[in-house]
């Protein structure tokens, strides 16, 4: 299938979407842009998804969702922000995290095209715990796809991107000074604003 040739080109690392200095990373933090968004999403063919959460358990809380549909546009969507001292900010009320959680669902569940991530299941899991996402039967999971292509290299997002992606290879090592510099512990992302998380 073409997503099979596209994984397997993207293994061998003959493709390369756009650098990062290219990316157009847009912090969507308003009732009205959510679901602007979604009405985007509904009409592509495929996106990809990430979820940055407290921890690595299903019923930990959702700090935020990156989303993708083109080489050079992602999206972040911020549920819970910090201040300078770490204090906890929701982005959202409560009617309007409600009626986010509810057209995400409904995208979810209705979407006809692919839905791309990496380790699929743990967000899967998070949405389907935390918001009654049932799964999806179009679903790529370049954690999957990148150990079948070459099972003896690691396969964590951060290194198959440091790999692939040199541009982007700054990113993970500036989070980590962020976090150093704010005594925030290594595993989390509890803490982090939304504008470095996005």
């Amino acid at each position: 299938s073409e997503h099979v040739r596209l994984a397997k080109s993207v293994v061998d690392n003959k493709y390369g979407p756009a650098t990062y200095k290219e990316l157009n990373i847009n912090v969507v933090d308003s009732i009205e842009r959510v679901e602007k968004l979604i009405q985007v999403i509904k009409s592509s063919k495929s996106f990809t998804f990430d979820i940055e959460s407290k921890g690595l358990r299903h019923w930990d809380g959702i700090l935020g969702i990156g989303l993708c549909l083109q080489d050079n546009q992602a999206y972040y969507i911020p549920f819970i922000d910090y201040t300078k001292d770490k204090q906890e900010v929701r982005v959202f009320s409560n009617q309007d995290y409600k009626t986010v959680k509810n057209d995400f669902k409904n995208m979810f569940n209705n979407y006809k095209g692919w839905i791309i991530g990496h380790n699929i299941k743990f967000d899967l899991s998070l949405l389907a715990y935390q918001w009654g996402i049932s799964t999806h039967l179009n679903l790529f999971d370049t954690y999957i796809c990148h150990y079948l292509f070459n099972e003896t290299m690691p396969h964590g997002l951060k290194e198959i991107t440091d790999l692939l992606f040199p541009d982007m290879r700054g990113y993970s090592v500036l989070l980590n000074q962020y976090k150093k510099d704010h005594k925030i512990k290594k595993d989390t992302m509890v803490g982090i604003p939304k504008e470095v998380l996005g």
